[in-house]
């Protein structure tokens, strides 16, 4: 509104300039397209602000019946030149005739909402959602913009809200949200290509579920430890599976979300986990051909703690998907948020005194020094979807793979900013689905889609049924290293154990020649530098034909990256042995000059590339240095010195 209050006593402003020297042509906002009014003419649409390459329905209610969208209008343009409308479409594309359950939502969404009537708003927003088959598109935009509303709501009543209206909010949401998982491919598509919709629906119920988290009402709710089944008809019902105190889970048919205080409970994660009678081939079925009866009854949950162990996760054989917060992480929060606070020294009363200006005292008693703020209260969200469905690319409607397992890991307060990056843990399909890695982007991709997915430095640890490695991986690893080379020595020597003695006086090395030279050396190294000459060919073939879609962004770091891994196989692939191999058979001192030269420098690159490179290597050798040094002087700490 008050975009809109600026724009017309300017263009006003501005017109009355109008003369024969100076001719008024208009005034356009470089990130806003404004509405022309706000009064609904015969056969207008009153139209909603709109961002810079945002579509936007109207504030009446104007619906198309072949597609069951709203109309909408996009805002075009840049920010040099402004922004600008591409159509005004009018109300003669209205259909006359609305459902009952669209006519609800959409009062709900263009209504001031109260305290006294969210319950209420959002039990019938829930209600709607149960038969899938009756939802249009315009459904589910309409009941995005009324969660876009409640937020504000609940910032006015973060105090008194008794302990069954907090489970009843967080039920209705996760309620929501399970049951846009069961609505139609096709609805949830449409929706969200023309209007943005699940991108809403997400930032909506994130914002919601972070700002009941951190409410003080909620952290009394926390201290029982309890977790609530929401499918239930009579509401949250209590479930004593495991009480741990500092926590509080609401479960739906598909999603999940966990709300941990680690300085109470210590748990920072959740792990799901397959029942026993459930195959991989029985999932990876279910991925294909996804039904409307599967849901999370087949699985169990497990709390993970910020000492967790690693390797004993990976090795659960019925892991499916699971994250947790490292001890690590949580303890760099507080380093961090000091960090990033912004005093407000520099800022000075306009009233107060130069400091040229000599004052005389003053018996007046000077109030205290601003407090800094404190940090937000810690809490940890895990919330994990049982599928994709809820996250649409707006631009073609993309998903990461079918009825794939999504989590979310937040923490209110901090945003994206961690002092160290927060694993996610899955255990692979048996059959070879699109495994592609990625996490979900609110921002604006190239200023026309809101909300995508970000496949660019995405690292997911996968587990396969084996466990982590081979059982004996080291002994086996030894035998073949060291077995094979030994194994063809043992066979040239029994052969003719001379081809291994000095040719001439010249010299006191050993060294091949003849037979155990060509075939014994060369011939195994050449056949080594061949196949992986040809791997490497083949990786950078796979390389250079990474699809557009998997490099949105960040196009930069993955050319470096690709660089240095080009770099690292060009010495792996063993140089050093192609000019020693070229040294056979000539005098010319040049090769020999190049191997000695080249071969040392091996270890070094390994080192460089896989410590010094690796940020998650060199994290942990930082740590232990830094533990290192700190150790010899507690001793002395404890002396009092």
């Amino acid at each position: 509104l008050d975009h809109y209050q600026t724009y017309k006593s300017l263009t006003a402003g501005l017109e009355s300039l109008n003369s024969e020297r100076v001719r008024f042509l208009g005034v356009n906002s470089t990130e806003y397209c404004l509405p022309e009014s706000l009064h609904l003419a015969p056969g207008k649409n009153i139209w909603w602000p709109a961002r810079l390459g945002e579509s936007v329905a109207p504030r009446n209610l104007c619906l198309i019946e072949q597609s069951g969208l709203p109309v909408t209008r996009r805002c075009l343009g840049d920010y040099l030149y402004g922004c600008a409308w591409d159509w005004n479409p009018g109300s003669e594309l209205c259909t006359g005739q609305h459902r009952p359950t669209t006519s609800a939502l959409y009062q709900y969404s263009v209504t001031s909402l109260n305290h006294s009537v969210l319950g209420e708003v959002l039990t019938r927003a829930g209600e709607i959602l149960a038969v899938p088959e009756q939802v249009i598109p315009a459904d589910l935009f309409y009941l995005s913009k009324t969660l876009e509303n409640v937020p504000p709501v609940l910032e006015q009543s973060e105090t008194g809200s008794p302990d069954e209206e907090r489970r009843a909010y967080f039920c209705n949401v996760s309620t929501i949200l399970s049951r846009v998982m069961y609505l139609n491919e096709t609805t949830v598509v449409l929706s969200q290509r023309a209007l943005n919709t699940t991108n809403i629906l997400l930032d909506a119920t994130e914002t919601i579920v972070n700002r009941l988290a951190v409410a003080n009402d909620t952290r009394a709710m926390m201290l029982a430890g309890d977790q609530y089944d929401c499918r239930d008809r009579g509401g949250a019902i209590q479930r004593h599976v495991q009480r741990h105190d500092g926590t509080v889970l609401f479960r739906t048919a598909r999603l999940i979300v966990l709300i941990a205080d680690p300085t109470v409970a210590n748990v920072t994660g959740l792990a799901l986990f397959r029942a026993r009678n459930l195959s991989l081939e029985d999932l990876s079925d279910a991925a294909e051909n996804s039904e409307s009866e599967e849901d999370f009854s087949g699985y169990t949950l497990r709390y993970l703690y910020m000492n967790q162990s690693l390797e004993d996760l990976l090795a659960e054989s019925d892991l499916e998907i699971g994250s947790f917060i490292p001890q690590h992480v949580i303890e760099g929060l507080d380093e961090l948020n000091t960090a990033f606070r912004t005093p407000d020294d520099e800022e000075q009363d306009p009233d107060a005194p130069d400091e040229s200006t000599t004052t005389l005292p003053s018996p007046v008693e000077h109030p205290d020094p601003p407090v800094s703020p404190a940090p937000p209260p810690l809490r940890v969200i895990i919330t994990i979807y049982y599928n994709d469905h809820a996250f649409r690319e707006t631009k073609n409607g993309t998903i990461a793979r079918p009825n794939s397992k999504i989590i979310s890991v937040s923490l209110p307060g901090y945003g994206s900013r961690m002092p160290d990056e927060i694993p996610i843990y899955t255990r692979e399909m048996a059959r070879e689905l699109p495994s592609r890695c990625g996490y979900w982007s609110f921002e604006a991709d190239n200023a026309t889609e809101f909300g995508h997915w970000s496949y660019d430095e995405c690292r997911l640890l996968n587990a396969s049924d084996r466990g982590l490695r081979p059982a004996h991986f080291i002994l086996k690893a030894t035998v073949c290293c060291w077995g094979g080379p030994l194994l063809i020595v043992a066979l040239f020597l029994s052969l003719d154990y001379t081809l291994y003695l000095k040719r001439d006086n010249l010299s006191d090395i050993c060294y091949p020649h003849g037979r155990a030279l060509w075939y014994g050396l060369l011939l195994p190294i050449g056949t080594i530098i061949f196949v992986n000459l040809v791997s490497f060919v083949i990786v950078l073939y796979h390389i250079c034909t990474i699809p557009s879609n998997l490099t949105k962004s960040a196009d930069h770091a993955m050319t470096l990256a690709q660089l240095r891994l080009s770099v690292f196989l060009f010495f792996l692939l063993g140089l050093p042995w192609i000019f020693g191999m070229l040294t056979t058979g000539t005098e010319e001192k040049l090769f020999a000059y190049l191997f000695c030269l080249t071969a040392p420098v091996q270890g070094f690159v390994l080192f460089v590339y896989f410590v010094v490179m690796d940020p998650s290597a060199r994290r942990f050798w930082c740590r232990k240095v830094a533990t290192a040094a700190v150790l010899p002087g507690a001793p002395h700490q404890r002396r009092g010195r």
